[in-house]
């Protein structure tokens, strides 16, 4: 079994504090059939000799150590390696050493394609995951320089951040010597091999892939990305790319999208599609070769001091790879930002959110902050902060903040600092107000008119989560029948209330649009002039394809704040959704529509309020029945076994990846022994790693399978932690409520050894997947409230939990509330 280990900010401190300079590493590894081997030389210059210095390391064994030519007989604690013989000074430690291979995807993890037998082998080190690989200062401002040799078959490929400098052949294995890197931190080390396979441009930069997927990778579409996102980003910040190589690999079982180490890029090979893909997914694909590309500056280059400043890692290299997308290609880049912001909107309405920038007491707090608040929230802030002060001044900031801090770690301090000086505007304000405080507000400006102006706009202010009321920049667009009438950039200041001078006297609109091009960071309340114009009008498909999208969150945001209830907006989604023609708003509305439907809707009205949407989304595709998009969308919706049945049948003429989608809804509703002949038949001629992850997923929902399926969950079996959630999705059907009674129960039963004894990436799983969503939430509120723990992580999930479920609660009794009205009112 894996364990999760942390390191401790004041720990890290502290022995920051001994160390002078970059430390030097010598890392060979020895790649074996179930373990390897290596050995690492260790040089780091202390101002002190400590007495209880230690290494990070939580493989399996150490054979030897020395220190200083002498061997020493050191202490293990947990993944502490006490070091003794140390001296003031220059310091050498040698260590042989032998570990697993990881099951979970962190580490160094390991994969054997079912569709032909071959090996695949990848590290995953962030946050605190290199030393369950070699021992090390596992912490991002004690960088190193290291000079990697890996010796494996020699029939694999090896890649790291370097170039390979020489290679030797013996016995049918191959010794591969790496140049030197520059000065880099433990988390973006990258070690890989296996029997890759690829091809190079015209500049030497790789791609890499798995032999089975190499003729369905998007080689030129790949290539050309990278070479536009490299030109932009070195010509943006002025700063030349710091590194040897470039190469992208594309990795299986990868548990993120994808990992930014330097100069070789790991990216999840799910990116990688055997049939045509939808829109979303190319842009996804290229979005995340611009991510990671710009993370070579931001997080590689400029490196976070410690985890507190997570965010200039990932909310820049958000904010920038959708900057860059939009340069490079032009097109609606800014639609599908939005799309995605909805998920820091979502997170930042709960009163258990949190700071952009928070104190972190541990690295299982770093993971923690993996999360929607350090992107997208983030990001967002970013695009608020450029409108408000100008693009020409943050580059010009860009630009000294790469040259002063080269090869540095920096605080949130050194960013804001070195951008003060290229504007009036007072970023530390800025920082104390956006950054440091958590929470969102929420804006709705009431207007009058008379004699075809506006007499009067009053813009009301609140805070929706946190404890402060904000500054706001933001655009507001006025509009008839015709079109736009006005567009204004308004002010609003910390205040609940504030007369809208800048729209006073204005035309006089049918509706405004309130944070028009998206440039704010703020929950914006529709009014309901506005509502009845765009939406009850049916005018909202006449503007353009960004502010429909704002126009969908601004009514959806009445939902969220209990102003509305979800019926309502799902009726709406109903009528409207068959005349939306783009993907992104369509993701928007039915993203959400999901929500309202299987969160927000008491559990018996789920079947009524599904087959309209169902309905619905029939009548889009059949006035375009090859838009792959919808017919996808329709699966999500269904819960009768009537619905589940006919999109069954239809997935039979569909691609693949929808028959698949149709055959997982079957699962539920069929017996195991039916959908395990469909299941035989899909699998004769697809033996993929995918597809057996659908089988396992549907194995998980068929509702005469669960005991088999629930005891091989909790046994983990012979199942990589990628497959286990397969499993695991399936396991709960909403439609399967009484099937699933006795295993509610279980889940909570166990939910407690199961944070307390497991590694934390089965342990959030678990949760995750497994939580009864299809009981009354305040049922599941009052079971969660019983579990305590000790462990910081695992209380942050439950409180964020919690605070979802008591949304739930709230939002399912306004729609009861509305059920009562109305029957009184007849």
């Amino acid at each position: 079994m894996e364990v999760s280990y942390t390191l401790l900010h004041d720990e890290a401190e502290w022995r920051k504090s001994l160390i002078e300079g970059n430390v030097q590493y010598e890392l060979f590894l020895s790649i074996g059939e179930d373990s390897f081997v290596g050995s690492v030389s260790i040089q780091f210059f202390l101002n002190s000799a400590p007495t209880k210095l230690w290494l990070d390391y939580s493989g399996k064994f150490i054979n030897s150590i020395e220190v200083n030519d002498s061997i020493c007989q050191s202490t293990r604690s947990d993944n502490k390696l006490y070091l003794k013989c140390l001296k003031q000074g220059l310091n050498q430690i040698q260590i042989s050493f032998e570990s697993y291979y990881s099951t979970n995807g962190t580490g160094l993890h390991k994969f054997t394609d079912p569709m032909d037998g071959r090996t695949y082998i990848y590290s995953y080190m962030c946050p605190y995951y290199a030393n369950k690989v070699f021992p090390c200062f596992d912490q991002p401002d004690i960088k190193g320089e290291f000079t990697i040799t890996l010796e494996a078959n020699e029939d694999f490929k090896v890649y790291s951040n370097e170039e390979v400098r020489s290679r030797s052949r013996a016995y049918g294995r191959a010794n591969h010597i790496f140049c030197p890197t520059k000065p880099i931190s433990t988390y973006i080390v990258a070690i890989i091999c296996g029997e890759f396979t690829g091809r190079k441009d015209e500049l030497d930069r790789g791609i890499f892939c798995r032999q089975s997927l190499f003729n369905f990778i998007q080689f030129e579409g790949v290539f050309g990305w990278t070479r536009g996102g490299m030109n932009f980003y070195q010509e943006f910040f002025q700063k030349e790319y710091a590194f040897g190589k470039y190469d992208q690999v594309f990795c299986p079982e990868f548990n993120m999208g994808a990992m930014e180490c330097a100069g070789c890029v790991e990216i999840n090979d799910n990116y990688v599609w055997k049939e045509q893909a939808v829109k979303s997914e190319e842009f996804w694909l290229y979005n995340t070769v611009l991510h990671e590309m710009c993370h070579m500056w931001f997080g590689n280059l400029v490196t976070l001091k410690w985890w507190d400043d997570l965010w200039l890692n990932e909310s820049f290299a958000t904010y920038f790879s959708f900057y860059a997308n939009e340069e490079i290609a032009g097109g609606d880049s800014w639609i599908s930002f939005l799309e995605n912001k909805v998920r820091g909107y979502a997170a930042d309405t709960l009163k258990s959110t949190h700071a952009v920038r928070v104190q972190v007491t541990d690295t299982q707090e770093a993971i923690s902050n993996l999360d929607s608040i350090t992107y997208w929230k983030g990001a967002s802030l970013l695009k608020q902060l450029i409108f408000t002060m100008g693009l020409d001044a943050f580059r010009r900031g860009m630009v000294s903040y790469f040259n002063k801090y080269e090869f540095q770690n920096v605080t949130v301090y050194d960013f804001v600092d070195t951008l003060q000086d290229e504007t009036e505007f007072n970023l530390r304000d800025w920082t104390q107000e956006w950054v440091l405080e958590a929470g969102i507000n929420s804006i709705r400006i009431e207007w009058e008119v008379e004699d075809g102006i506006i007499l009067n706009a009053t813009a009301y202010q609140n805070i929706t989560s946190g404890t402060i009321l904000r500054k706001h920049v933001l655009l507001v667009e006025g509009m008839n029948e015709e079109g736009t009438l006005f567009k204004e950039k308004i002010k609003i200041s910390n205040v609940e209330q504030q007369i809208v001078l800048e729209l006073i006297g204005k035309p006089a609109p049918k509706g405004i649009i309130v944070n028009s091009e998206d440039h704010a960071y703020v929950e914006i309340l529709i009014d309901s002039k506005s509502l009845e114009f765009f939406f009850i009008n049916r005018q909202i498909n006449s503007i353009s394809l960004l502010n429909r999208g704002v126009l969908w969150l601004s009514i959806w945001s009445l939902v969220e704040e209990q102003l509305l209830s979800s019926t309502v907006f799902l009726d709406l989604v109903s009528q409207l959704l068959p005349s939306e023609p783009c993907d992104e708003i369509v993701d928007i509305i039915l993203g959400n529509a999901l929500k309202a439907t299987f969160n927000y809707l008491p559990y018996e009205m789920i079947s009524a309020h599904s087959q309209s949407l169902v309905q619905a989304i029939k009548e889009k595709l059949s006035n375009n029945a090859a838009d792959k998009n919808t017919q996808r969308k329709l699966f999500g919706f269904l819960f009768s076994d009537d619905d589940i049945r006919e999109a069954y049948r239809y997935s039979l003429s569909l691609a693949r990846a929808e028959t698949w989608r149709g055959i997982m809804s079957l699962a539920s509703i069929i017996p195991y022994e039916e959908i395990k002949d469909i299941l035989a038949q899909e699998l004769k001629y697809d033996t993929t790693d995918n597809s057996l992850k659908l089988k396992l997923y549907c194995d998980g929902a068929a509702f005469d399978n669960k005991k088999f399926s629930w005891d091989l969950i909790l046994s983990r079996g012979e199942l990589s932690l990628s497959q286990l959630e397969f499993l695991m999705k399936g396991f709960n059907q909403f439609n399967q409520k009484e099937v699933l009674k006795e295993y509610a129960q279980q889940f909570f039963e166990y939910l407690p050894s199961i944070f307390n004894s497991q590694d934390r990436e089965y342990a959030e799983a678990f949760f995750r997947y497994l939580l009864p969503r299809y009981e009354k939430p305040e049922v599941n509120i009052e079971k969660l409230l019983k579990i305590n723990s000790n462990q910081k992580w695992v209380q942050r999930i439950l409180d964020e939990t919690i605070e979802s479920l008591r949304k739930d609660s709230s939002c399912q009794m306004v729609v009861k509330a509305m059920l009562d009205e109305n029957k009184e009112s007849s």
